[in-house]
């Protein structure tokens, strides 16, 4: 049976470069696999802020004809305009009984797999945060402008749907790559002979390539998580980076009034000798933020919960053309 060293555990340096390097890169391997590129981290483009709330200013689109030059006159100066997109800071946290971790570390170096382990437990949450995100977003502001609706929900996925969607962002539909959806929905397609595998000789049978096929151009992705009402399935074509997540650090004090300032998920050891004749705890919070670009989040609810983020009346658009919104959703009946 395996034995567990909680002394091991307790002199572990949990704000440590070396462990926080290791759990931001087995986090950010995670979600790039996950998402196939949907979900980002926009560490590149978010400079984290103290608060409740996180903006995001993003310059409109240029408009305008260009002025004739005519000798001794004046052109105009035009300005740059700019939209603000807003998203909310989220806290979360999460804790394991020293039993729950014989089976983490036991056998393995127990930093790596910590870190590891830890990872994939806030990947899968900024995912599940990221669909109710989306579920908010199309739920009212986006319904008619990037939705289907209900023009192919009572039947299966067809061609004439996938470009229904697709021509919701006109000529932009073009950065539409990646498709992401139900595998009920995915392996309907195939079965209704809308998924290719582009250049190779193996036609649309999902059995023998192991592979999924693309539609319409667009790399799928399976996801189950995107799941029905009913028995209508949502499906989502987007570009790249569509979607946003940030990590801001984590700063509190230790048992000994301490500064301790973790560069994304905090991990804090703690010995609890007064319950149940002695345990060990490990405690894991973070601090962050998953937006879908182009959105603003319009509630005064402070650190909302995935069902308030999943509120339609919470998100209004903030892009100032609904093409710069690079998402679209097509709903249908799926049988399998």
């Amino acid at each position: 049976m395996a034995t567990f060293d909680a002394a091991a555990l307790a002199d572990f340096s949990f704000q440590s470069d070396v462990f926080q390097d290791t759990l931001q890169a087995e986090l950010v391997d995670v979600l790039n696999l996950q998402t196939s590129g949907i979900l980002v981290n926009g560490a590149g483009i978010i400079s984290p802020e103290s608060g409740e709330y996180q903006s995001i200013p993003q310059y409109d689109t240029l408009s305008g004809a260009a002025d004739q030059i005519v000798t001794n006159t004046e052109n105009d100066t035009n300005d740059f305009g700019d939209y603000k997109m807003r998203a909310p800071w989220l806290q979360r946290n999460k804790i394991w009984g020293v039993e729950n971790l014989v089976s983490v570390v036991a056998g393995k170096d127990p930093m790596t797999e910590i870190a590891r382990q830890l990872a994939n437990f806030w990947a899968r949450e900024f995912q599940t945060t990221a669909i109710n995100v989306i579920n908010g977003c199309f739920a009212t502001a986006l319904a008619s402008t990037h939705s289907t609706g209900t023009d192919y929900s009572g039947q299966t996925i067809g061609i004439d749907g996938v470009l229904a969607a697709k021509q919701k962002l006109g000529d932009m539909q073009l950065e539409l790559t990646r498709a992401i959806s139900h595998s009920k929905v995915i392996n309907q397609a195939v079965k209704n002979s809308i998924g290719s595998y582009g250049n190779t000789q193996m036609g649309n049978d999902l059995f023998l390539s192991g592979n999924l096929p693309q539609i319409a151009g667009m790399a799928t992705w399976m996801n189950d998580s995107f799941s029905a009402t009913g028995d209508v399935y949502p499906t989502y074509f987007s570009a790249p980076g569509q979607i946003v997540f940030a990590v801001r650090p984590w700063s509190r004090r230790d048992v000994n009034g301490q500064a301790v300032n973790s560069q994304s998920v905090d991990v804090e050891y703690e010995r609890k000798p007064n319950i149940g004749g002695g345990t060990d705890v490990l405690h894991t919070r973070a601090s962050f933020l998953v937006h879908l670009n182009g959105m603003y989040y319009n509630s005064a609810t402070t650190n909302p919960t995935n069902v308030q983020l999943a509120t339609g009346t919470n998100w209004t658009k903030a892009a100032d053309d609904d093409k710069k919104i690079k998402i679209v959703q097509l709903k249908t009946l799926e049988e399998l």
